[in-house]
């Protein structure tokens, strides 16, 4: 249950690379939701083997459709993500 709130800095920067993604986690997490708003991939449960399968075989045909501008990352960087921890601390 407490995988639906977790999102790591190493996804954002993955994010910000503008290729598509793969995650193979709990699909009402809040880095499903990442993934798919921002248009970089799918978000699958480890079962959904088949299409995990499709979704490997849509991008190694190339046919995958996905964004390759995310636009403005910068809030989610380290650096900007450490300013905002560091305020909430302070608080």
């Amino acid at each position: 249950e407490s995988s639906k709130i977790i999102v790591s800095g190493k996804l954002l920067e993955y994010i910000a690379t503008g290729v598509p993604i793969l995650g193979i986690l709990n699909p009402e997490s809040d880095a499903a939701e990442l993934i798919q708003d921002f248009a970089q991939g799918m978000a699958f449960h480890p079962d959904e083997v088949k299409e995990i399968e499709s979704f490997l075989s849509q991008v190694k045909n190339g046919t995958l459709q996905y964004k390759t501008n995310v636009g403005d990352f910068r809030d989610f960087d380290r650096k900007n993500t450490a300013k905002q921890l560091s305020m909430l601390l302070k608080e």
